[in-house]
């Protein structure tokens, strides 16, 4: 099972939740399938600056808009205990409105995972 699988398709809301950040998993650091790892900090500031901007949903990170996140929680290991929620992984839960076209495709299983709109600039230590 790929990790950014939709977790909870809301037919009625039009809604799409799941993780769309993986930081750690199992305590360990997560490395994506473009061998990159995002530290919780890194992820939280990320997160902060997107949602405070535009939150475009797109598809495979490219082409016009096809929705909104309209949630993101970010639910990393601190954050986690601080709730009292115990979490195999860290990372960022969101939840997307995506237009019709994008729904259906949620909706059939043809999308099974998130993209949006934001950029990183990576920098090496």
């Amino acid at each position: 099972m790929h990790d950014f699988q939709v977790a909870k398709f809301d037919a009625k809301l039009g809604l799409v939740f799941g993780w769309a950040n993986i930081c750690t998993k199992a305590g360990a650091p997560y490395y994506d399938s473009d061998n990159e790892c995002i530290p919780e900090s890194v992820a939280l500031e990320a997160w902060s600056s997107f949602m405070q901007g535009n939150r475009t949903l797109k598809l495979m990170h490219a082409g016009d808009e096809q929705g909104e996140v309209v949630f993101a929680f970010p639910l990393t290991s601190d954050i986690a205990s601080s709730l009292g929620i115990t979490a195999e992984q860290s990372g960022v839960v969101v939840g997307v409105k995506p237009n019709s076209a994008m729904l259906g495709k949620f909706a059939s299983g043809e999308l099974k995972g998130f993209s949006i709109g934001g950029s990183a600039n990576w920098v090496d230590d």
